[in-house]
């Protein structure tokens, strides 16, 4: 089933529960009597069934059971699942190895559009020893302290003043080379893995917090970005609590970064319950990447949170993409309105800061300023921006 933690997040387990069982039926009711159907996991099914006729046809029958929206207690659920298969003698005579191979087959729809459909094929093999082996070796990287965190400038508007930073995790490996997140992202979708990245980031953003406090370096804030994995643990908002007692640095020097998804997770209880007590002590909260999912202006009216940040999606083709700029200009006056503060992400050019800066967001972060560094160059951004060197700062908006 496509995405299902979102689905347990925001409603809860007995709803999932409910909606897996409802699943169940109709899976059921698509092998018929000469297949056998079985609950694997959480969110997996497995079925064994006879093939007549081209077996893609077969799954794609399957996965037509998503074609109807799902009622569980009284809410209807539009949802998607992925569905891949092995063949019996074709690809294998041994069950657990044909179990192994649909499994890579699945993993292999899921990477595709929802509702996709994959017959196990030899290529798919390698990759299914591929993505194991990513896995093993983030786990002995975690375990090594490998994962970084480097910093990205927020500069305020109109001043161009360095206000803060984003932290984003990097792979820094043994050889020194560092990795994007884009060659990682598989990894983090293993609940364990995310976790320790993610707290291993905030543990360093606190420590350098600290450490920049000691020698006199000052800036406003260092933004996290948190996992609904990390936010589903009872005692996060104690374990944040901890490192600034530790370190002595104010909660208002930390914001934590969550998507619009970990949003409309906040039905979960323990989420809502950690974000309050984040709330109660502080920190402030920031949303990413709204308007790129399936959150609402209503959620935006509703929620608790101190900053909407305004995806790159939507920075990039401007000045000239007008429905771009409608979009922006929205968002900006919306937020504005509601207090909120705004930051723009992906600003590239003079053209991009001068408008954003023009439309009333309060600050700005992209490659225009910097890319995101490690910690002793943004150590060094903090003592002399370049872009105030520069003559960035000769075009700043009224």
């Amino acid at each position: 089933v496509d995405d299902f933690k979102t689905v347990n997040d925001r409603l809860g387990h007995k709803s999932g529960d409910g909606l897996m069982m409802e699943i169940g039926h109709r899976l059921a009711g698509k092998v018929g009597t000469n297949g056998d159907v079985y609950r694997l996991a959480g969110d997996e099914f497995s079925a064994i069934v006879p093939v007549d006729g081209d077996p893609e046809a077969m799954l794609a029958e399957i996965s037509d059971l998503f074609s109807t929206p799902f009622e569980i207690n009284g809410t209807e659920l539009p949802v998607s699942g992925s569905v891949g298969a092995a063949l019996y003698p074709d690809h294998s005579d041994n069950l657990t190895t044909l179990y192994d191979f649909a499994d890579a087959a699945l993993l292999q729809a899921k990477s595709k559009d929802m509702c996709a459909v994959q017959v196990f094929s030899p290529d798919l093999r390698q990759k299914r020893l591929e993505a194991r082996t990513l896995l093993e070796e983030v786990a002995q990287a975690v375990k090594r302290e490998e994962f970084v965190g480097f910093l990205q400038p927020i500069v305020g508007s109109t001043d161009r003043r360095l206000v803060g930073f984003e932290a984003l995790a990097r792979w820094r490996k043994a050889d020194d080379v560092i990795l994007p997140p884009a060659m990682f992202w598989p990894a983090l979708e293993d609940p364990v893995l995310s976790i320790e990245i993610g707290d291993a980031i905030i543990h360093q953003s606190i420590s350098t917090m600290a450490d920049w406090l000691r020698k006199g370096i000052t800036v406003d804030y260092i933004s996290v970005n948190v996992s609904t994995s990390q936010l589903t643990r009872p005692e996060f908002a104690t374990v944040v609590h901890d490192l600034l007692s530790k370190g002595n640095v104010s909660p208002k020097a930390v914001t934590i970064e969550i998507t619009e998804n970990v949003l409309l997770s906040g039905r979960n209880p323990q989420i809502r319950k950690t974000l309050s007590e984040l709330d109660e002590m502080g920190v402030s909260l920031s949303l990413d990447d709204f308007g790129t999912g399936f959150a609402s202006l209503s959620h935006l009216r509703t929620e608790n949170y101190d900053v909407l940040k305004v995806d790159r999606e939507f920075v990039m083709g401007l000045p000239e993409d007008r429905p771009s700029f409608g979009i922006v200009k929205a968002l900006t006056e919306f937020s504005n309105s509601l207090e909120k503060k705004v930051i723009a992400e992906g600003v590239e050019t003079t053209e991009q800061a001068d408008l954003l800066a023009g439309l009333g967001c309060d600050c700005l972060q992209g490659y225009y300023f910097s890319k995101p560094v490690a910690v002793a160059e943004a150590t060094q951004l903090l003592v002399a921006p370049p872009w105030l060197q520069n003559g960035q700062a000769d075009n700043l908006t009224a």
